[in-house]
């Protein structure tokens, strides 16, 4: 009898523990007429009512457990379409990398071509930077020979002049030897001999400074010649030359705006001339 009235005791107060904290987790607290209740029931209905709450503390935990299990399986799907996502990102940021890798890879070759291309025209220009210099050159010579060739009418124009007075002189001379052989002129005779005397150191010394005039001039004609032979084989040479290379400079004339001005040259057929050294015959005074 007295465990039973213990074990009714312990009953009660177990309820009473439960039913004061189901009232603290409810904000609430339990009256003296709750706590009068619990201690006037009976042992059966103080057994029923713990039934009560372990059966509801069960469901709840049942659906707890639930709840949570749907949560982390919600969770589950989220972090795995997350994930998939991340993978779709990665796989879009590693095609975007390899046609970086790719573009750079085109971009270097296209770099190395356009600096081997670079280094080709650079050579090029040079090639027709020293064609220029060449033509300039002939173009110099050209001038020269011009020069040379006008001193050369001038030198030919003093020689008519010598060759006329040379002539006029050598008339004077015959019109004073015809005037000796006459008898009338006798006391002309010495005075002729006397004006002889002069006229012939003047005419040699004329005759003197032609020879010497004509042997200049002649030097001058053949350096002229030499010139003009020289001149015209390199002139020729290089305008094969260019023949030849005018179809490659053509395909890149956009590229090389100095070879325009020389390609245009180098299809005009460019005439040569040649000047022909005068030849100067000087016939010998009559004695």
């Amino acid at each position: 009898m007295n465990t039973s009235n213990e074990l009714s005791k312990q009953l009660r107060e177990l309820l009473k523990e439960i039913f004061i904290e189901n009232c603290n987790i409810e904000e609430s607290s339990m009256t003296k007429e709750e706590s009068d209740t619990i201690e006037d029931i009976d042992d059966s209905e103080i057994l029923e009512n713990l039934k009560d709450i372990i059966t509801n503390l069960l469901s709840f935990k049942r659906d707890f457990k639930n709840a949570d299990s749907a949560e982390l399986i919600k969770k589950t799907n989220q972090f795995e379409m997350m994930l998939q996502k991340l993978e779709a990102e990665v796989r879009r940021h590693i095609s975007v990398q390899h046609q970086l890798k790719l573009h750079i890879e085109t971009s270097q070759t296209h770099t190395e071509d356009l600096e081997n291309e670079n280094c080709k025209h650079l050579n090029e220009i040079k090639d027709l930077q020293d064609k220029v210099k060449s033509f300039a050159k002939v173009k110099n010579d050209k001038k020269n020979i011009k020069i040379l060739t006008e001193k050369v009418n001038k030198l030919e124009e003093d020689l008519k002049k010598k060759d006329f007075l040379i002539k006029k002189l050598e008339n004077e001379v015959a019109e004073l030897r015809a005037a000796t052989q006459s008898a009338h002129f006798e006391s002309e005779k010495l005075l002729f001999n006397k004006i002889r005397g002069k006229r012939e150191e003047d005419y040699e010394d004329i005759k003197h400074k032609f020879e010497e005039k004509s042997i200049g001039l002649q030097k001058i004609q053949k350096i002229i010649q030499e010139k003009s032979i020289k001149n015209n084989r390199e002139r020729n040479k290089i305008i094969r030359k260019s023949a030849n290379e005018s179809d490659m400079i053509r395909n890149k004339i956009f590229e090389i705006k100095l070879s325009s001005k020389i390609i245009n040259k180098t299809h005009i057929r460019s005439t040569s001339e040649q000047v022909r050294a005068k030849s100067v015959s000087r016939r010998p005074p009559s004695h």
